[in-house]
């Protein structure tokens, strides 16, 4: 059988994608150990400063270079799979692409190297690498390679293909594995802070004397205000009172967890108007809090209204005037508390406190289990922590 004419030599394209290959392990690598939550990279070594580098990323369209490089480098390969294979009989336009893709990488990829080489302190080894990997796919691309010759049989085609799938699962196999690897560094760090907080081993445990409150739903409706996904594994119901100075000094704590476990714990805030000698005042201020949040205000209403927290109370007019400095209507917010329309739902939530067998405030719950008396960012850490190990999220 007579050999037919290909325009490319096989070997080129094959090497083309084991290094557009190469490069989806490397960017998809520094997506995970330098993106939102950055942890000690044991392969960026060498006197190298990746972080530092990373950090001060130009982020061309709001795109990270390690996002546009994954891209491209995916692209490429996608490209490369369309020359060898000829699909559709397009290989001419799918090595046009090639042609301008890679150029276009290099151009942008040689304007970041020479940032980070004259204008920022450091360098990142991986991001060199990188280049490198850029360099050597515009050198196999652009290069006018003699017309290769191989026989379409079967078996040859089988071959091929074969390679193409050995090539992809050795990129995802690596992948994976660095992700894993990724995931324990990123624990040990997460454990490591926790450790690193200070708070009373003795106090930091659960509340023998209550029991587990496995009904969570029963307590929480749509209106609470909460914050953090609601599939969350940890969900965290604080009964609190407005009104109340160690309910004052408590949220920045709870904020500041929040802002810890983003992904991992479902903040409730279930308002009881609870401080003894202040009801009608609590309960102004429950209800008001509450049409804040029906607004989509309840942080900034409630961080106002404990900077101007006072024992007699927060009255009506200053409530109004409060809700107008966040943004609400003052004049409706007024006549939506007079109308005391939210006032039965007050006295249920505290009547549904009362039942659980609760009597002070901030009460917490973690998971239905109330904690019994420290509640420093770092004895709700620790909880927080078991709380995920028991549900194997991590």
């Amino acid at each position: 059988m007579k050999a037919s004419k290909s325009p490319y030599r096989r070997s080129i394209e094959r090497a083309v994608l084991v290094l557009a290959g190469a490069g989806i392990v490397l960017t998809v690598h520094l997506s995970f150990w330098y993106g939102e939550a950055p942890v000690d990279d044991p392969v960026c070594t060498a006197g190298s400063d990746c972080a530092s580098v990373i950090a001060q990323d130009p982020a061309l369209f709001g795109v990270s270079s390690a996002n546009s490089g994954l891209v491209f480098y995916v692209l490429i390969a996608v490209l490369t799979f369309g020359v060898a294979r000829n699909l559709w009989r397009l290989r001419p336009h799918f090595k046009a692409v090639r042609y301008v893709l890679v150029l276009t990488g290099l151009a942008y990829s040689s304007f970041l190297t020479a940032l980070q080489l004259f204008a920022l302190d450091g360098f990142c080894l991986l991001c060199l690498a990188s280049f490198g990997l850029i360099i050597a796919i515009t050198i196999l691309v652009v290069r006018k390679a003699a017309p290769g010759s191989h026989r379409a049989d079967h078996g040859r085609a089988s071959a091929e293909m074969v390679f193409y799938g050995v090539t992809g699962a050795v990129v995802v196999l690596a992948s994976v594995m660095d992700y894993s690897v990724y995931q324990k560094k990123a624990r040990e760090a997460q454990v490591a802070e926790v450790q690193d907080l200070n708070y009373n081993a003795a106090q930091c445990r659960y509340d023998s004397n209550f029991p587990r409150f496995e009904n969570l739903d029963e307590f929480i409706t749509d209106s609470d205000p909460s914050t953090g996904p609601p599939a969350a594994p940890v969900t965290i119901l604080e009964f609190i009172d407005p009104n109340c100075n160690h309910c004052k000094s408590q949220h920045p704590v709870m904020r500041q967890l929040a802002a810890k476990y983003p992904q991992d714990v479902r903040i409730i805030y279930k308002l009881v108007p609870l401080v003894t000698g202040n009801l009608l005042f609590s309960l102004d201020e429950v209800m008001a809090l509450w049409l804040a949040n029906e607004a989509g205000l309840f942080n900034p209403m409630i961080e106002e209204m404990f900077a101007k927290q006072n024992p007699r109370g927060l009255s009506i007019e200053e409530l109004a005037s409060i809700a107008g400095d966040v943004g609400l209507d003052a004049r409706e917010f007024r006549r939506e508390l007079e109308s005391r329309r939210l006032e039965p739902r007050a006295r249920r939530d505290r009547r549904v406190f009362d039942g659980m067998g609760l009597s002070g405030v901030p009460s917490i719950l973690i998971n239905g289990r109330k904690i019994y008396a420290e509640r420093s960012l770092g004895c709700l850490s620790h909880l927080v922590e078991q709380e995920i190990v028991a549900v194997g999220i991590r």
